[in-house]
């Protein structure tokens, strides 16, 4: 795959085969919804696309602290860390899309994420596993010169919808 197929993907993007029985119409319901979204992300096709295009085109299998290539070692796993959470991501989508739309479905927030992790516009770092726990464990601090994404892009698209708290943590 080259980068420039990642426009010839977006461009045949369908929707896949999944349930859409519900309708979130209020800030409740999305809430309530979330954890099933990031199912279906995470188990979207088009997530694991996002993944495999990270590694070996945006230097994602690159630790983004110990700067360890782990490109040639198969035991030495990279996880890609969100620096804003996937629920959060999520969430952020799903107010903006209910603010558009007034009535939406789980597939429409999923869709709206998927396009935006393969536009480039999701917030990440490539980490090891030992530091990815650290990170989570409150353990280790990232500057922000090492994430990755078009953050701009993001803001600008769903400021609105973001508290302030998420907005410095990408800046």
């Amino acid at each position: 795959m080259k980068k420039t197929d990642m426009m010839t993907i977006l461009n045949n993007y369908k929707r896949e085969e999944l349930p859409t029985l519900m309708e979130i119409e209020n800030e409740n319901s999305l809430l309530y919804n979330i954890p099933y979204v990031e199912r279906i992300v995470r188990s979207s096709d088009y997530y694991d696309i996002w993944r495999t295009y990270l590694k070996y085109y945006e230097d994602a299998s690159i630790d983004s602290i110990e700067n360890l290539d782990t490109s040639q070692h198969d035991k030495v796993k990279i996880e890609i860390h969100h620096v804003i959470t996937l629920f959060d991501i999520c969430y952020i989508v799903g107010l903006y899309l209910l603010d558009k739309y007034k009535t939406i479905t789980p597939y429409d927030i999923a869709s709206e994420v998927l396009k935006d992790h393969l536009l480039g516009n999701i917030i990440y770092l490539p980490l090891l596993i030992t530091s990815h726990q650290k990170l989570h464990s409150g353990l280790l601090k990232i500057p922000k010169d090492k994430h990755k994404g078009n953050k701009e892009e993001f803001i600008n698209k769903y400021k609105k919808h973001m508290t302030k708290e998420q907005i410095e943590l990408i800046k």
